[in-house]
């Protein structure tokens, strides 16, 4: 049962992430390689909390909504009317600014690789048990997916005017920085609550929690179902939560099975826009 809930889980946490990047991705030449510091943003943020509040899960995931929703915020704001090209190079420096943070909080505070986060948790007067962990991670997460669908109902037609122009969305009577910062703040903050969840079931966080691999991931999972949001995405969450176990059971030295798993990925994006153009579902 806790491979199960495991596989479960991740592939929940892929999907959610991957419908939360629908409402970011302009343009298959600019990929959002920040979604992962989104999500380390949260992650990191409810790991702090937790220990500061003595594990008060809902602070903690609020705490890490609000975090990522100012992390959409600037995003938003730095990458508004700037061309694709560029826009690519200002996210790639969001992750890497962020990794670079992480590393640095290590450094300072003396951690081995990363920030235990308590184990004695509660909601209010309700204590969370460790056996509760994988059931309440799953609720929260389908919640999470439900807002991440709500908000794709609701502003997704207006980022795919944005994602045509700026030019195009104005003469339609779009808001074009109103609705691209909105946009971005709210995949921001939905990202954020993934890795918060993923934070209090996994009980450590790391800079290796939000790598740009992270990242790679849910872009694929994003492309591969672009234009049926919630099945495709889910479709997607399982084909690549499927080949990382599959790589996993093969006896493959250590050293190289993580390297492996990138090769398979990055494979599969290229295959998937070069071949059917948008997502497995076609153009």
């Amino acid at each position: 049962m806790p491979y199960l809930e495991s596989i479960v889980i991740n592939c929940l946490i892929l999907a959610v992430s991957g419908l939360s990047v629908l409402l970011i991705m302009r343009d298959l030449r600019s990929f959002p390689l920040h979604v992962a510091a989104s999500f380390g943003v949260g992650a990191y943020i409810a790991a702090l909390v937790l220990a500061y509040a003595k594990g008060e899960v809902i602070i903690a995931i609020v705490a890490a909504l609000i975090g990522g929703c100012i992390f959409g915020l600037v995003a938003g704001a730095v990458t508004c009317r700037v061309p694709l090209d560029r826009q690519l190079l200002i996210y790639l420096a969001l992750q890497i600014g962020f990794e670079v943070i992480a590393r640095l909080w290590v450094s300072v505070t003396g951690g081995a690789a990363g920030l235990n986060v308590t184990r004695e948790l509660h909601i209010g007067a309700i204590p969370v048990s460790i056996g509760l962990l994988p059931g309440f991670t799953i609720v929260g997460l389908l919640i999470v997916g439900g807002f991440a669908w709500t908000v794709q109902r609701v502003y997704g037609p207006l980022a795919s005017l944005v994602g045509c122009g700026a030019m195009h969305a104005e003469g339609l009577g779009v808001p074009v920085r109103p609705t691209w910062v909105c946009c971005q703040s709210s995949s921001s903050s939905l990202l954020a609550g993934c890795g918060a969840l993923y934070a209090i079931y996994v009980g450590y966080v790391s800079p290796g929690t939000a790598g740009i691999n992270r990242s790679v991931w849910v872009i694929l999972v994003a492309v591969l179902g672009a234009n049926r949001a919630v099945v495709g995405t889910a479709i997607g969450a399982f084909l690549v939560v499927c080949v990382s176990e599959i790589v996993g059971f093969v006896s493959l030295p250590v050293l190289i099975s993580g390297q492996i798993q990138q090769l398979l990925t990055g494979v599969a994006l290229a295959c998937v826009v070069l071949i059917r153009g948008r997502s497995i579902f076609g153009n």
